[in-house]
């Protein structure tokens, strides 16, 4: 991972925009989960990855919770991922499994697993499937398709 620095413009305008977002008079659940947002849209994941944990604490949510398993494997920090992910399982709506699914099967892929990852990229394409959602069913399909070639590769 690399540290990067901010421009003097860029964090004065991201100051700003955090000001601005408070003048609208979010609550405060839905005000960490926008400034999140815009936090991680900086690149500034670690950052928008505590902004979501505070949002968390305050109103959990299977949606935002997924959102910072996302980070957290953006950010190499997949055994978070992973748990973030299985929790949101629990309460999370059929969009909500099917993206927790497909995180996990990006976790198993990480760590080598390509059997069990194709096994939850299938599960993941399956369930958007029944959604109608046609872009992530296709990346579902690609991602099962990676993981069924490495698991037919794979030395046991």
């Amino acid at each position: 991972m690399e540290l990067r620095t901010q421009p003097l413009a860029a964090a004065d305008d991201l100051e700003r925009r955090l000001r601005d977002l408070e003048r609208l008079g979010f609550e405060s659940a839905v005000l960490e989960t926008v400034r999140a947002g815009l936090l991680a849209k900086r690149g500034l994941l670690s950052k928008a990855a505590e902004t979501y944990r505070r949002a968390l604490a305050t109103a959990p949510s299977a949606e935002v919770q997924i959102t910072l398993a996302d980070l957290n494997f953006a950010m190499g920090l997949h055994f978070l991922a992973e748990r973030g992910y299985r929790e949101a399982l629990a309460e999370a709506g059929r969009a909500g499994r099917a993206a927790a699914t497909f995180g996990l099967g990006r976790v198993a892929y990480s760590r080598g697993n390509y059997g069990e990852s194709a096994v939850c990229f299938r599960q993941a394409r399956e369930l958007y499937s029944t959604l109608r959602l046609e872009e992530e069913r296709e990346a579902a399909r690609r991602a099962e398709s990676r993981a069924m070639v490495k698991a037919k590769n794979q030395v046991p």
